[in-house]
């Protein structure tokens, strides 16, 4: 390894590792400021939305991991518009498999409409439309790990910590868990252009 690449490597880690301490330090805060505006009730609500969101996670099938060991292979061996193809066969899969969990938790949030709260039923609502956002999002993280853009991660992890700690203060503190379903997909586009701005990827619908 030649003195450029360990410089580099060496700076990646530090940056890193700082950013990580500082994100660490910074959720800590956020934890207790949003469990002290939400209360005990609505933390299970946005908890529950948790947990329904990582499970849509698997409507992927697992194409985003294999993204992240083909995709660099690919591009190492100078086949770029290979990678690019497959590229765009995951995002174009991603957004169509996402269809699925969402019209399930459509189908549902309309069955049990009445007997469920307002918290909860509007919760759904924002889930289901937010889960395209949260795969995109996790596409192009994984995109930057690839290409060992760890300069764009180490700010981009501070910057959500921060914003998150942000959206307590202002959108939790006066709207409660509905200041979560208001904020969070406007902290993730904020997050989204930032990205845009330092690695423009693009992405077309393409299926083989």
């Amino acid at each position: 390894m030649d003195e450029v690449k360990r410089s580099a490597m060496v700076k990646d880690t530090v940056r890193y590792t700082i950013a990580n301490y500082m994100v660490q330090g910074i959720g800590i805060i956020n934890s207790v400021v949003m469990r002290r505006f939400m209360g005990p009730a609505a933390m299970g609500v946005w908890s529950i939305l948790q947990v329904i969101l990582g499970y849509c996670g698997y409507a992927s099938f697992g194409t985003t991991k294999a993204l992240m060991r083909d995709y660099p292979y690919l591009r190492g061996k100078g086949e770029h518009a290979k990678a690019d193809e497959l590229k765009n066969l995951v995002f174009t899969f991603s957004m169509l498999g996402s269809f699925l969990p969402a019209a399930g938790i459509l189908t549902y949030a309309v069955w049990k409409w009445h007997e469920m709260t307002f918290v909860f039923r509007f919760g759904l609502l924002f889930l289901s439309g937010f889960l395209f956002l949260q795969r995109f999002y996790d596409l192009v993280l994984g995109l930057l790990r690839c290409d060992k853009r760890f300069d764009i991660l180490s700010v981009l992890m501070v910057i959500n910590a921060v914003g998150g700690l942000i959206v307590s203060l202002t959108f939790v503190k006066k709207w409660i868990v509905v200041g979560l379903y208001l904020g969070t997909p406007l902290m993730m586009g904020l997050l989204l252009f930032f990205i845009y701005k330092n690695k423009p990827y693009k992405f077309q619908l393409f299926l083989n």
